[in-house]
């Protein structure tokens, strides 16, 4: 199946929506990344055609002739990751939002996409400037909800489970302390693993700057969260 503007060479917005919301409610549901040393940080939204460039101009070339099955691919490669972006930006209560309002601009949008940057950090791209979007709206926020792993069994939390709890407020806490500038830099390397290079050209930003960011924000998190910082480069 085509997309809205295949053949037109523009978009339905309300057709693109519905093509969104489809696509996402197909993933599984995103498991929010912690920082290093913590057991259950994960590596899942790497995507699959990072080490391929044949492969991902096919996909943009697949995308941009309105292949529905090409933006589900991308859906499934990376709403993980963006949902992880938009968590550590917003706080976990608007990260769907998010997510959605992403993959919307960048259905919208691909038809303009010139490959001068890698899809990946294009779309991290969009996410960020829609999460800062919504900071810039709203002032005062929380970050107190996401309070770690849910036990579906109703039973109380074991000691590790309070331990990741309590570390996970502190760090949603240190978080929102830093300027906007600095959490985006942290979120892209510490959550999703990204270069300096990637951080940069997702960010728009020069490297060296990139680099200094992430420098002042973890003399910050080192002094709000102590040992837990050890290992963030």
């Amino acid at each position: 199946m085509l997309l809205p503007w295949a053949g037109t060479q523009r978009s339905s917005t309300r057709g693109g929506g519905a093509l969104v919301v489809a696509a996402l409610e197909a993933q599984p549901e995103t498991r929010l990344a912690r920082f290093p040393g913590d057991p259950e940080m994960n590596d899942a939204s790497r995507d699959e055609t990072a080490s391929d460039p044949t492969s991902e101009s096919d996909l943009v070339s697949r995308l941009q002739a309105g292949d529905e099955a090409a933006f589900a691919s991308v859906v499934h490669m990376y709403s993980e990751g963006v949902h992880r972006v938009a968590s550590g930006m917003v706080g976990r209560d608007e990260a769907d939002d998010v997510v959605q309002e992403t993959f919307m601009r960048a259905l919208e949008a691909i038809g303009r996409f010139e490959g001068r940057s890698a899809l990946k950090t294009w779309v991290y791209g969009i996410a960020n400037r829609v999460a800062l979007q919504r900071l810039r709206k709203r002032r005062r926020w929380s970050w107190l909800g996401r309070l770690g792993d849910h036990d579906p069994s109703g039973d109380a939390p074991g000691p590790s489970g309070i331990e990741r709890s309590e570390k996970q407020i502190a760090i949603d806490e240190a978080l929102a302390k830093l300027p906007d500038h600095q959490r985006a830099v942290v979120v892209l390397r510490v959550y999703e693993g990204l270069s300096y290079a990637e951080i940069a050209q997702t960010l728009g930003i020069r490297r060296p700057t990139a680099e200094s960011r992430m420098a002042r924000a973890r003399q910050t998190l080192r002094q709000e969260l102590g040992s837990w910082v050890e290992g963030v480069q």
